[in-house]
């Protein structure tokens, strides 16, 4: 099937080609652009988070994979065929069109204070993980990726983010994935079923207006977010930016598993028989459960995999926030508002 549009924009023909040229039928096309959007969605702060809030909140309050899920669905379902059928190139287009310049403006700052914090979380959890295990500094962890991540970004824009996203979902799934096996057998781990009630946690109808309120907030925060936009507006069809959201939400919360179970593992393991000598949640550590376990639990070579697993979510997810930013602000704030004809 040949796209019968070719782009007016240079933004929008590498947006396109990046996820078109690798194959030629459909399926594989929609699998690998599902990777890209399923890398950019399984960040470290969405890994590190998950198992954190496992051991310290349990499972009833541990909500952000379920409203990434949901709203990638209801952004798939509502908002995904409409803007990749008027060609639109970035999520601020719609806005841009009915509301002006101006208000596109501010809109884009509170879209760019998101990214950047997010940024920073999924950079501190990288900076946590790589301060456990091989001791290097937060701030030289931190720096270096970023380092890295920019400049190939810059470089190879939409087209080095394609790539690097599909081989970074497959270390982070075989990192992961390799380290429950040795974590579940692990001597000091024992059956997690009988903490079940811990890292299950309780709901407490008090806390259900708290509850919704974070529901809420993580199920539509996902929708406005120029990472998702830029993988479905590169599709060829309104349908297809539909099927890669639904796959992609569904692929974010299988993946978000070994993160159930290690942050299950950390409320069950006797920590008491580990150099740590408490549980990290005693220590007030709970950022930290996913590195200590995979320190405590299993081989140093298996750490070390789970670890990359870990750099890699970090990577996949800080590029694409990258190229979303400055694609907006080139886009719709640059060429529309200081290089008007």
């Amino acid at each position: 099937m040949k796209c019968e549009l070719y782009l007016k924009h240079p933004v929008y023909t590498i947006l396109h080609y990046s996820s078109s040229f690798m194959d030629e039928t459909l399926y594989n096309k929609l699998l690998k652009r599902e990777k890209t959007i399923s890398a950019t969605t399984v960040g470290g702060g969405y890994i590190n988070g998950t198992a954190e809030s496992i051991a310290t909140s349990g499972l009833v309050w541990t909500l952000a994979p379920f409203g990434i899920f949901i709203g990638l669905i209801l952004g798939g379902l509502l908002f995904a065929k409409k803007m990749r059928d008027h060609n639109y190139l970035t999520m601020l287009d719609p806005c841009q069109e009915v509301y002006g310049n101006a208000l596109v403006f501010m809109v884009y700052l509170a879209s760019l204070c998101g990214d950047v914090f997010w940024t920073a979380s999924i950079l501190s959890a990288l900076g946590t993980s790589l301060s456990v295990i091989v001791n290097i500094p937060l701030t030289v962890a931190i720096v270096t990726s970023s380092a890295v991540t920019i400049i190939y970004t810059m470089i190879g824009q939409m087209i080095s983010v394609a790539y690097t996203d599909i081989a970074q979902l497959l270390f982070i799934t075989f990192g992961l994935v390799l380290s429950l096996p040795f974590i579940l057998t692990n001597e000091n781990v024992g059956d997690i079923s009988k903490s079940s009630d811990t890292w299950v946690g309780t709901f407490d109808i008090s806390f259900a207006g708290q509850w919704w309120d974070l529901f809420v907030a993580m199920t539509l925060g996902t929708i406005p977010w120029q990472s998702y936009f830029q993988r479905v507006l590169s599709v060829r069809s309104g349908r297809q930016a539909q099927i890669l959201s639904v796959v992609g939400a569904s692929s974010a919360v299988i993946l978000v598993i070994p993160s159930v179970i290690i942050g299950a593992v950390a409320t069950n393991a006797d920590w008491n028989k580990t150099n740590l000598g408490q549980s990290p949640m005693d220590l007030n550590q709970g950022s930290m459960v996913l590195p200590l376990v995979l320190q405590n639990f299993t081989p140093n070579v298996v750490a070390v995999i789970g670890l990359g697993a870990i750099s890699a979510a970090v990577m996949s997810s800080m590029d694409s926030s990258i190229l979303g930013s400055s694609s907006m602000f080139t886009y719709n704030i640059y060429a529309q508002l200081f290089r008007t004809k």
